[in-house]
């Protein structure tokens, strides 16, 4: 396809230039044989000396077009377009005195002025293309600065030609690729960190397993202490489970391959379900969860699965709270939707971890926060789910403990 549209525009590029040649040798002869008193003789020598000086340089002309490999450099190419614009013209001008039996005299006075023109007009060639081969030459170089890993190249191109033009391309292209390298530098960051902690917490229930089953297989343990095992092996089991369905679940709904069941449900009726299930929990600790559901909310969405960010936003924050404390759950009205707020009265969120918080596996940062119950992507799954919904979930400034909100529409966007 692009060499029959070179080709095409090759014959659409001599076509043009027959044109203007025709034309050019017609005119010429027109306005010679129409003001020296219709003198076919000199304008037989128009035809004969203009015609094939200037056929010649628009016949090299299109050869070096046709093959630019031919021209090294643009001082070439620029000193090659002034001779075959004044050549043809000192070429014709000395043939048609020597044909036309001018004195010696004029012939040597012509040619000096042909020469001095064409001197003059190849320095003016050189001058005005200086710019020209300055910028490309800072293009250039520029591209090989990105190309060995630089990425605060300028490209110091000031004109407003189009060289000013792809320099200020190669600008914005620079920095679009240096923002992709940031982005995955950063998802390869989060990767590798995703394995350690997947590694970290498969570690510690399977280390639990294997000792406490070769306790068991070794009769090392009485009847009792098997029981007591037995449920330990139990709960890590569990564990193990919770984490392998959580990252299932993160995965397929990051992948777009969950099958939402969207319906119409009132969001209240999903707090107040939570809530309970969590009352027992809470007031062993004793700690009060306080719900304000207001009005009735009726968005649609998929139940199930927005039940599970409640439950996930509501477990953190008693996992997170002292005894004697509190936790609230509102619903308010935001403009044409709603939004949820989780608030706890615990230490918080510390400021270098708010940025990160919505990340799998993060839990501050710190291996202590290890030891607090959970996967590590209860959050991750909660900004999963909402944003599949239409909405956004965010952490709000808070002068004591947690505030989580997330937005919801009416309507509720579509899962995809």
């Amino acid at each position: 396809m692009s060499v029959a549209l070179t080709a095409a525009s090759e014959r659409r590029s001599l076509l043009i230039s027959a044109g203007i040649f025709l034309t050019g040798v017609v005119v010429s002869m027109v306005l010679v044989y129409t003001q020296l008193g219709q003198n076919w003789v000199y304008t037989y020598w128009i035809a004969i000396c203009v015609g094939p000086a200037s056929l010649i340089a628009l016949a090299v002309a299109h050869l070096v077009r046709r093959d630019p490999s031919r021209m090294r450099s643009l001082s070439q190419r620029f000193a090659l377009s002034t001779l075959l614009t004044l050549g043809p013209i000192a070429f014709a001008g000395y043939a048609a005195a020597t044909q036309m039996f001018v004195d010696t005299q004029d012939i040597v006075v012509g040619s000096a002025v042909v020469i001095m023109a064409l001197l003059v007009g190849a320095r003016i060639s050189y001058v005005l293309s200086f710019e020209v081969r300055r910028n490309v030459d800072v293009l250039r170089s520029g591209l090989a600065s990105v190309a060995t890993g630089q990425r605060d190249v300028l490209f110091p191109v000031d004109s407003r030609d189009e060289l000013g033009t792809l320099a200020a391309q190669a600008r914005e292209t620079v920095s679009m690729l240096g923002e992709e390298e940031k982005r995955r530098d950063e998802a390869e960051r989060m990767r590798r960190e995703t394995i350690a902690s997947i590694s970290h917490d498969l570690r510690t229930p399977i280390t639990s397993l294997r000792l406490l089953a070769e306790a068991i297989e070794d009769d090392l343990v009485d009847e009792q202490t098997v029981k007591r095992y037995a449920a330990s092996m139990r709960t890590n089991v569990e564990v193990l489970g919770a984490l392998i369905d959580d990252l299932f679940e993160l995965a397929r709904i990051e992948a777009g391959a969950l099958t939402w069941s969207m319906e119409q449900i009132e969001l209240g009726e999903i707090v107040d379900e939570v809530v309970g299930t969590l009352e027992v929990e809470a007031h062993q600790r004793g700690i009060r969860i306080d719900a304000y559901t207001g009005e009735k909310t009726i968005i649609l969405g998929d139940q199930a699965r927005l039940r599970r960010v409640m439950l996930n936003l509501l477990q953190n924050a008693v996992r997170h709270t002292p005894e004697d404390g509190s936790v609230t759950v509102k619903i308010e009205r935001a403009g044409d939707g709603y939004e949820v707020e989780v608030a706890d009265s615990g230490d918080g969120v510390n400021p270098e971890d708010r940025e990160r918080i919505f990340e799998p596996f993060y839990r501050g940062g710190s291996e202590a926060a290890r030891t607090r119950p959970g996967t590590g992507l209860g959050l991750a799954i909660a900004r999963a789910v909402v944003e599949a919904h239409g909405g956004k979930i965010w952490l709000e400034e808070s002068e004591a403990g947690s505030r989580f909100r997330f937005s919801l529409a009416p309507g509720g966007a579509q899962a995809a």
